[in-house]
């Protein structure tokens, strides 16, 4: 499913529409059609009052077979629904007509039927149309009381206005299914649809079998998903209640949209650009590979970031070990501790996830249960319970049962799932937890002081071999206007560490050694020291100033430099004496960004994935720390182009620059400060 996932993305970028043999030109366009009139071959067409969708036999690229469809009239090549998919006409003799019963009917060249409408029943005057949103309806003349239209029986496309999903007045259950292939509208082997056995969720199948599954329908939203919202390009809406469930979605005027599953089961949306005259992808399901359902098998927790990464529920152990170490998840999790009925068992929250596969007997809701921890502990065949929050104000209880299966963390609008564990789990839980957190505040203490002594470093004024007296020995400073912590001298650092003493030494990474150490007040410090070459402290030295985002500062940096093929320091233009940022700046504010890409690269990149690059480069390198993203989010962006990014403001350092005569750029700096260079004993 990886694969597919990376192909079909390949594909996408490379064309955005289904490709159709040219349409044959067509002689006559009808309006309507009343009974006992025809459509006759390829040399008529059915076409809407505004004359946007057009109804006719088509031949597929490639395909000796035709079919009667409906498309798009001025967009090229774009079909929406075929009538007679899986029974095709094998030449283009065809004819519709409509009989005095009201029934559409598809006739092949020897009068057989290929294709009809079900039965409306008596019609005095019925009349066939196609209206101006794509949808084909049959009626009374005069009447907009329709007794049969195709948006009820959707191909592979969703148009504005059609609805998908369930309706138990009527018995439909309104999915898409995918042609076979590009150039083949028989039906293929994905579905897309609203299973509504369990909580509300949109699944795509290949054939029986489950391959994405989208978050449950939980009170006002879908789990994992943001809230319902009017954009600039569509408005969507859900309607559940106890006739039906169902969703839609209207396009902002002017705008032509369609949601498509294609071929590869993928199901994707786009808008039509009209001036560059191309089909543009606004999102894709499955998005990555955390998508993909069940991934992490029985009990196991999917995370994304530049790829997908399994993990065990708290409670649980890899059933298959083994496997586990290959990357190969499917087996899932099993518990380590079975005593989780009547022996002090509890619950572990797990926090901004996709809710678990909540279809059939997986789960139940209750909307009258005030505690539902109590509720579920009670039950021991409870494995897990969830808040949900009721549209109609209050809350709800919901209960999983026998398994969890497709469960991934999210950046955002996540839900927190309570998982049944053992005594033994919770009895160890605070003990982890301080362990934690103390890795957590010594690798956090150890960075810090390894950016604190480049701060130091700084603020070092050096003439030949005197060391300025700004900072003497054994003193802290409260840096308010610069950094909100204490900076320490070297001295001071190299005391508290007993001379970076190997028996102090307490790991080792890729930019250098960790050390513990101890400051003459009794605080305890890790403190890293900066191997030579690491490269590390690309903003430090240069303003003196640090922030928690200065590690997404520095990607931003690197981010600028790789499609640019230039690095930021020494960065020299002709018609400026701006930096890399300033100048990436200057062309994002005068829309020509595109002018920043490395010209060894010509033609061969996409130009959205380039100016996404250049938006999430400076986004990362913004002069306020406040704005910039965190590195979580930047990996998202750049993965999924489902993240929507804010406009970046004006980067860090975007000045220009005064070069000596006698310097090239290579040599030049932006300030007069000079760094003192540390070297342990």
């Amino acid at each position: 499913m990886g694969e597919r996932i990376c192909r079909c993305k390949l594909s996408t970028l490379l064309i955005f529409w289904t490709t159709i043999a040219l349409f044959p030109r067509k002689s006559l366009a009808i309006g309507s059609i009343k009974a006992g009139e025809s459509i006759i071959g390829s040399t008529q067409i059915l076409v809407s009052t505004a004359q946007n969708f057009v109804l006719g036999i088509f031949n597929p690229q490639g395909s000796k077979f035709q079919y009667l469809g409906i498309w798009f009239n001025y967009i090229p090549q774009t079909v929406v629904w075929v009538a007679n998919r899986d029974n095709p006409l094998v030449n283009s003799s065809g004819k519709l007509t409509v009989n005095g019963e009201g029934n559409i009917i598809l006739l092949n060249e020897t009068g057989g039927v290929l294709w009809s409408s079900p039965s409306p029943g008596s019609m005095k005057q019925p009349v066939v149309q196609l209206l101006n949103t794509g949808n084909l309806v049959l009626g009374e003349s005069g009447s907009e009381n329709y007794v049969w239209q195709s948006f009820d029986y959707p191909s592979d496309t969703l148009l504005p206005g059609m609805k998908l999903g369930w309706d138990s007045k009527t018995g439909l259950n309104r999915k898409l299914t995918s042609w076979k292939s590009s150039n083949d509208p028989s039906s293929g082997a994905f579905t897309y649809s609203i299973e509504t056995d369990g909580l509300p969720q949109f699944v795509i199948r290949e054939g029986p079998t489950i391959t994405f599954r989208g978050g449950p329908w939980y009170g006002n939203r879908f789990s994992g998903s943001g809230a319902l919202r009017d954009t600039a390009i569509y408005s969507p809406k859900f309607d559940y209640n106890a006739s039906e469930a169902f969703f839609s979605y209207d396009a902002a005027d002017n705008l032509s949209v369609r949601l498509v599953l294609n071929a590869a089961g993928l199901f994707q949306q786009f808008y039509w650009v009209d001036d560059g005259k191309y089909w543009n992808p606004l999102y894709t399901m499955p998005g990555d590979r955390c998508d993909v359902y069940g991934l992490c098998g029985d009990f196991g927790v999917c995370t994304f970031s530049l790829t997908a990464e399994c993990d065990c529920m708290a409670g649980f152990e890899p059933k298959s070990p083994n496997d586990w170490e290959r990357f190969r998840w499917s087996d899932g999790c099993v518990r380590r501790d079975n005593r989780t009925c009547g022996n002090g068992e509890g619950f572990k929250r797990i926090s901004s996830v996709k809710l678990p596969d909540s279809s059939g007997n997986l789960v139940n809701v209750n909307t009258s249960i005030v505690d539902c921890e109590a509720a579920c502990l009670n039950n021991c065949s409870c494995l897990a319970y969830g808040i949900m929050e009721l549209p109609t104000g209050g809350y709800g209880c919901v209960t999983w049962f026998h398994k969890l299966v497709d469960v991934k963390f999210v950046l955002e609008n996540g839900q927190d799932l309570y998982v049944r564990v053992a005594a033994s789990e919770l009895s160890s839980s605070k003990k982890k937890l301080l362990v934690a957190i103390c890795v957590s505040v010594a690798s956090f203490l150890g960075f810090l002081a390894f950016v604190i002594c480049l701060i130091l470093g700084r603020r070092r004024k050096v003439k030949g071999n005197v060391i300025s007296p700004d900072i003497t020995e054994g003193h802290i400073q409260s840096q308010e206007n610069e950094v909100e912590m204490p900076i320490f001298d070297f001295t001071t650092i190299e005391i508290a560490t007993n001379g970076f003493s190997f028996s102090n030494k307490i790991g080792e990474g890729g930019f250098g050694p960790v050390y513990k150490g101890k400051l003459p007040c009794g605080q305890e410090i890790a403190v890293k020291r900066l191997a030579e070459g690491s490269g590390q402290g690309e903003k430090y030295a240069l303003d003196g100033c640090f922030s928690l985002k200065s590690d997404v500062f520095s990607f931003g940096v690197i981010l600028l430099e790789i499609v640019s093929g230039k690095k930021n320091r020494g960065f020299f233009h002709t018609n400026h004496q701006l930096n890399l940022l300033g100048h990436a700046w200057k062309l994002w504010d005068e829309e020509n960004a595109l002018e920043l890409m490395d010209a060894a690269l010509e033609d061969e990149f996409q130009p959205s994935q380039a100016l996404r690059c250049i938006e999430v480069g400076l986004s990362c390198v913004q002069q306020n720390p406040d704005e910039r993203p965190t590195m979580w989010s930047v990996l998202s962006m750049l993965e999924s182009e489902n993240v929507l990014l804010s406009h970046p403001k004006q980067p860090g350092f975007y000045m220009e620059r005064m070069f000596s005569k006698n310097l090239s750029a290579e040599t030049s700096t932006s300030n007069e400060v000079t760094v003192t260079s540390l070297h342990g004993r």
